[in-house]
């Protein structure tokens, strides 16, 4: 008895617990002060890469990029020194986590596989921010990408972050890597209508229209022959891809004014029904 107290006062005795908390104390001050040093030192490299990027108008995509590598390098930098600090072994510790990194590995492997994916957007550059893309169906303008998700702002103000990997494994449609966009716009005539009159009518609409590229010039197909109806395809080029959605709002009610004003028939289906009598 006298053993186990003896041994429970020297793990609890006032000079060493004072010394436990001083050296406690002493090493998350020295920690901080490290964070806190890398902290301003990422602070500083930023302004100053600004600045300089600023002079040549890297893209903005590329820019994020960079700034993500230099932010999670330096925090790698700055955990490493701050733990070496306090007298952390790093190389036991690497070591003492082989099973646990294995396992926390398996449970972050969504995690990890958003990060590489999110490494190739940024090398292969599908899209750059201020980008129109549709991605698994979601519409909008790409606002970031990160190294885990791409958020992407759609038209009605919904902010949607899709994971990278994600899209890495999807078809993506960009509406704005290019600088102009052919905007197809379908609509149907009676099968007694006039198609050349029709196509006159449609041409008309882009022809003058300074949103519509001139020296492509606009073309009118007939994309199919119904039992009812006759169906064209309006054809032109946008000079700024990013107005595609207004301007085929806009052109879907231009049409439909222009072809009542015409007196052209746009059919819909419909079902006579005739009653006979007998006798």
């Amino acid at each position: 008895m006298e053993q186990l107290l003896a041994e429970i006062s020297k793990y609890f005795n006032y000079d060493v617990l004072a010394e436990q908390v001083v050296l406690i104390t002493q090493n998350a001050l020295k920690a901080g002060i490290i964070l806190l040093a890398f902290y301003i030192l990422y602070r500083i490299i930023r302004s100053v890469l600004t600045r300089v990027i600023a002079k040549f108008e890297l893209e903005k995509t590329v820019v994020n990029f960079l700034f993500l590598t230099l932010k999670y390098v330096l925090m790698i930098f700055a955990v490493v020194t701050a733990l070496d600090q306090i007298g952390v072994n790093i190389a036991s510790l690497i070591a003492g986590l082989g099973i646990a990194g294995l396992a926390i590995g398996f449970a972050a492997k969504d995690t990890l596989s958003n990060v590489v994916a999110g490494i190739f957007i940024f090398w292969d550059r599908p899209f750059y921010i201020g980008d129109l893309v549709e991605i698994e169906g979601e519409y909008g303008e790409v606002k970031d990408i990160t190294l885990r998700t791409t958020r992407i702002v759609t038209p009605d103000g919904r902010m949607v972050s899709i994971p990278n990997q994600k899209i890495a494994e999807n078809k993506i449609i960009s509406y704005t890597m290019f600088p102009h966009l052919r905007l197809d716009m379908g609509v149907t005539i009676g099968v007694d209508e006039d198609i050349d009159n029709a196509r006159k009518q449609l041409l008309k609409i882009v022809k003058g229209d300074d949103r519509f590229l001139q020296d492509k010039e606009p073309v009118v197909l007939v994309k199919e022959l119904g039992d009812y109806y006759t169906a064209l395809e309006l054809r032109a080029w946008l000079d700024d891809t990013k107005t595609h959605v207004a301007v085929r709002g806009d052109l879907r009610e231009k049409i439909f004014n222009a072809f009542n004003a015409a007196g052209i028939d746009m059919p819909f289906e419909k079902v006579e029904v005739l009653n006979y009598r007998q006798g």
